[in-house]
């Protein structure tokens, strides 16, 4: 069973992005505003790359993808990177993506000066609204169980007759709820790498990549963000006593 993971790093933010194409009016910008309703698009199918110059050496071990026809295109998609923008290595292989929805993949940790993504398509333009390449937070163990993967719930509009009887519903979008906690969690790890993390991404309530176990369920990844606070409880000096998560998104369909 993999260990829980966070990605909210991202090399795509250390300078503008660029594309080796783009559609008019989906600019390779989009990739980095944290929105999964812009996108980047290719003009054609072909061979496309998305590619970031860090200010300087950076490292990343995983890259996260949403709002994307990487599936349905039938893409084959690898991540890059270059300490001269001349002489690329691959850290993720190509590999096509099952499906359209929200995907994560982790590598052996790098260095890279430049690092781009590339993307194949024989049929399709491809698309893309959020692409994050960096490093990913790992938790030092599962969520506390019994563990409840998400709960999802409706936003609707709803109809009624003067009468009582149904003149319609309209659904809005499905929100998912997403609560791990983590007990007896280990302190020095709270205080030097989840608490940076919410200091200066989460409480922000900007957006990030959640899995709970991509070996097991590679499918289970969700685009949240934090409404809950930062309050660690402790009572035993090595440890936290409970670390707890409130993570919320929109299912995607």
């Amino acid at each position: 069973m993999a260990k829980p993971i966070i990605l909210a790093d991202n090399r795509f933010l250390d300078a503008p992005p660029t594309a080796s194409g783009t559609a008019a009016g989906f600019d390779a910008l989009h990739i980095a505003d944290g929105r999964s309703y812009t996108f980047w698009q290719a003009p054609a199918a072909g061979t496309w790359y998305l590619t970031v110059q860090s200010p300087a050496a950076a490292k990343a071990d995983c890259l996260g993808i949403i709002g994307h026809n990487l599936g349905s295109a039938a893409a084959l998609v690898s991540v890059e990177r270059s300490m001269d923008g001349a002489t690329w290595s691959t850290v993720i292989a190509p590999f096509k993506p099952v499906n359209d929805k929200a995907l994560l993949k982790n590598f052996t940790s790098r260095y890279g000066l430049y690092w781009r993504l590339k993307i194949v398509t024989a049929g399709s333009a491809p698309y893309l609204a959020v692409a994050m390449i960096g490093s990913r937070i790992e938790f030092p163990f599962p969520p506390n169980s019994p563990f409840v993967p998400y709960s999802a719930s409706v936003v609707e509009e709803s109809a009624t007759s003067k009468t009582g009887n149904p003149l319609g519903t309209v659904v809005r979008y499905f929100p998912i709820d997403i609560l791990p906690a983590f007990s007896l969690i280990d302190r020095v790890w709270v205080e030097q790498t989840y608490r940076p993390f919410w200091e200066g991404h989460a409480r922000y309530r900007r957006y990030f990549f959640w899995a709970w176990d991509t070996d097991t369920y590679p499918e289970m990844v969700f685009f949240v963000k934090d409404i809950g606070k930062y309050d660690p409880s402790v009572s035993v000096l090595a440890y936290y006593d409970s670390l707890k998560l409130q993570l919320q998104g929109v299912m995607e369909l």
